[in-house]
């Protein structure tokens, strides 16, 4: 993928907005239902509004930090809807995290 700082009109380009990534369509990803989505983040402060890690349209899915400070990921899946899993703890602030979404062929969601 190749960074852009406009609209995103190609495949595998990806556009950094206020901190988190937005990422544009990924051929590859139409034709499979698995996928990880995956990053190293540094929290200011990991309490109040969401705060977007990575987000992709293609497939619609969603690395984040919820307001309470959980990490989330979350996939639209065709006829059941948004599903989402979250940590059990909140993510410190001031700390670097290794954050790993992950959704198979089957459908299991894994977060790390």
């Amino acid at each position: 993928m190749r960074k852009i700082t406009g609209p995103l009109t190609n495949e595998n380009e990806f556009l950094v907005k206020k901190g988190f990534i937005n990422m544009g369509r990924i051929p590859e990803l139409d034709k499979s239902a698995a996928f990880t989505l995956e990053a190293i983040v540094t929290l200011d402060a990991a309490t109040g509004g969401r705060q977007n890690i990575i987000e992709s349209q293609s497939p619609p899915a969603a690395l984040f930090i919820d307001n309470k400070g959980l990490l989330t990921g979350s996939v639209h899946i065709k006829g059941a809807g948004w599903q989402s899993i979250a940590a059990k703890t909140p993510l410190a602030a001031g700390k670097t995290h290794h954050a790993r979404f992950s959704i198979d062929a089957a459908g299991k969601m894994t977060l790390e």
